[in-house]
């Protein structure tokens, strides 16, 4: 192929006009995405595997950082279950688990369920090589977020791309993001975002090709946030979203011609209709799923109570580096005061600064009229006041359980609630910079110092507070290193210099979380490991199920295409464990179920279900028990040897898998 000169002369030209665009921050993501997805690299904890089989030996996948032992429910649940799908040719009923599992619903399990549409970051699986539609979807929701955080702060700050780029990076590494790096955390910010920009742009559009295109994305969007079906996060997503659309509406309308305007509201009107006849169609579709997970004994309809959530921990978001080490962690005392070691991603938060923030962004709201002050308001001003009132006096104050009721705030845990001050915190410092940019107020020098300095004392004196109360958590030098950033990005702020302040910002986010996730490449340590080698051999053209009574491998038959009886049940089969006889509430649940194998050859004993903790279920069994029988189990795999009565032999040894950390034994039950 020949490229003529004019178009080679024509190549610098098209670069800067890109560089000058508003389209180039999204290229350089959209070329890191592509990179990533092609290298296979993701940043899933899925290595811990390599540690659980062979300790501190050398990973060869392993490319950066750690893998999180926390970050189970991706590691062991979600991927896996990915995994699972693989082998079922991603259709929409698994039946590789217990009596068949229903994909299509929880845990963000790609299938070719029509649904699927509407999760596009699931799309890849159906024709894409595996490993590199796990990697695209898991880079793919921080490039959503980073761009719908980028458009966003382009639509308030029309022309300021670099302060757009901050944000939106600041925002992605935000330690709540990366340790909640779950579709339903990062899915109900960036749908609901983008929701308000089609929402926007709606309301404001004059042609009727960009009534329609903008319907569509409109409607698109939040038919993707409603599937999400994780109310925790979505609640205060939501509520979030409808605020900013009713301050976008009423600052925008003046500006709309009277006729235009009712035709575009007309045209929202036909999108929320579709919107409510897709969603509707999909919660009749999953009824018997969603009012199974409803009626569980766990998690069931839990109804949470207003108040109660620490206050010097909300306050201290600048401590958020610490908590990337699990040792220095563990000392801190839960939130919410529990006794119990922390759990990293509960403890997480954003870098909040917006109650600083408020306070600044009403002193510029401030209109002097001869002898008296008035404050006037922007509609998006009021509108988030509102928000972050309600979510103050739900999160810290009891007694206010009406408002959960009539909010469905009732929904939300405290510490999920989190989600909504961090998106909160986002859009005061987009509406702050907006409304002081044009402000003729200018804070002095001296007057910024002496905020900035009663900041740091502020910090200070918290940090020292919390190295007091916790002994071996921070040092005296931490302390006051921790109390900086966030009073130098407020001074800058206040001096105008807003792409000073958000570089400090997006330093200090990135310094407090670049150590969740490693960079890790594939997913082969767990489908080419010896352990899956010798099940997927062993079991051979066999369709007799596995159990395993080790939890941390609870998945690996399913994940290499065999049948089992132990995995994650995402939601319960009660006839599959009423045949033992005991009390459903044990069995009624998302678990993690195991089973353990009776080792006393001296006595036979009946199967019993017990529950070590909310989401664990533990089959105690003979191995040559009527119950795996009548279930067509096949096969075991225990981590210690199985003894048995010799002259009534009902399963034989089949190989023992020798790593460096632990051992496991394969044994086939005989007919």
């Amino acid at each position: 192929m020949i490229v003529s000169k004019t178009a080679l002369r024509q190549i610098p030209s098209t670069l800067l006009i890109l560089c000058k665009s508003i389209w180039l921050f999204p290229s350089i993501v959209t070329l890191v995405l592509l990179i990533l997805t092609s290298l296979q690299i993701s940043g899933s904890s899925i290595g811990i595997y390599h540690i659980f089989f062979y300790g501190d030996k050398l990973d060869s996948n392993l490319l950066v950082n750690e893998p999180q032992s926390i970050r189970s429910d991706e590691f062991l649940v979600n991927t896996q279950k990915a995994l699972a799908q693989q082998s079922n040719d991603f259709q929409k009923i698994n039946n590789n688990l217990g009596n068949g599992e229903d994909t299509s619903l929880l845990a963000d399990i790609p299938s070719k369920d029509w649904s699927t549409i509407f999760r596009p970051h699931n799309i890849p699986f159906l024709f894409l090589p595996f490993d590199n539609a796990f990697a695209l979807k898991w880079w793919a929701m921080s490039y959503l977020l980073v761009l719908s955080v980028y458009f966003f702060a382009l639509l308030l700050l029309p022309g300021r791309r670099l302060i757009a780029t901050l944000l939106a990076l600041g925002f992605l590494f935000s330690p709540f993001i990366q340790w909640w790096y779950t579709y339903g955390a990062l899915g109900s910010i960036y749908l609901s975002l983008f929701a308000t920009i089609a929402f926007s742009r709606l309301i404001a559009a004059k042609r009727i090709r960009s009534v329609l295109a903008w319907s569509i994305a409109f409607a698109y969007s939040a038919i993707c946030f409603i599937i999400i079906l994780y109310p925790p996060f979505q609640i205060p997503a939501a509520i979030i979203g409808l605020c900013l659309c009713a301050g976008l509406f009423f600052e925008q309308k003046k500006n709309i011609n009277t006729k235009m305007l009712k035709r575009n509201v007309l045209a929202l009107g036909a999108s929320i209709a579709t919107v409510l006849l897709i969603a509707g169609v999909f919660l009749v579709d999953k009824m018997d799923i969603i009012s199974s997970v409803s009626n569980t004994a766990y998690p069931g309809e839990r109804l949470i109570q207003s108040g109660g959530y620490s206050k010097e921990h909300f306050l201290t978001s600048n401590l958020a580096p610490l908590f990337q080490d699990k040792n220095i962690s563990e000392i801190y005392d839960r939130p919410g005061g529990s006794t119990n070691a922390v759990n990293q991603s509960e403890s997480s938060n954003f870098i909040l600064i917006f109650y600083f923030l408020i306070p600044l962004l009403l002193l510029f709201s401030v209109r002097a009229k001869t002898w008296t002050l008035r404050l006037k308001l922007s509609p998006m001003t009021i509108a988030l006041l509102s928000a972050t009132v309600l979510f103050t006096v739900w999160m810290f104050l009891p007694g206010f359980d009406f408002i959960g009721k009539a909010t469905l705030l009732s929904q939300v845990p405290q510490a999920r609630l989190l989600i909504g001050f961090g998106i909160l915190n986002l859009l005061f410092i987009i509406l702050y910079i907006r409304e002081t940019s044009s402000s003729k107020k200018i804070i002095s020098p001296l007057v910024s110092i002496i905020i900035s300095l009663l900041i740091f004392i502020f910090y200070l004196l918290l940090n020292f507070h919390t190295m007091l109360v916790f002994e071996g958590f921070l040092t005296f030098s931490m302390a006051v290193f921790l109390a900086l950033p966030i009073p130098a990005a407020i001074f800058f702020f206040l001096r105008k210099r807003y792409s000073i302040a958000l570089t400090i910002l997006l330093v200090f986010t990135f310094l407090s979380s670049f150590q969740v996730h490693p960079l890790y490449r594939g997913t082969e340590v767990i489908t080419e490991s010896e352990l899956s080698k010798s099940m997927r051999d062993i079991s051979g053209d066999s369709k007799r199920k596995w159990i395993v009574e080790d939890v941390r491998i609870e998945n690996f038959a399913a994940a290499n295409g065999l049948r089992s009886l132990s995995g994650s049940y995402l939601y319960p089969q009660m006839n599959l464990w009423k045949e033992l006889g005991q009390d459903s509430d044990l069995y009624n649940r998302y678990s993690h179920t195991v089973f353990v194998i009776d080792r006393d050859t001296s006595k036979n004993i009946r199967p019993a279900i017990t529950v070590p903790q909310a989401d664990r279920v533990d089959v105690a069994i003979e191995a040559c028990d009527r119950f795996l029988k009548q279930n067509d189990v096949g096969f075991i795999v225990t981590s210690s040897e199985l003894q048995q009565d010799p002259l009534n032999p009902c399963y034989k040894f089949e190989k023992k898998i020798r790593y460096p950390e632990v051992s496991y034994y394969i044994y086939r039950i005989i007919d």
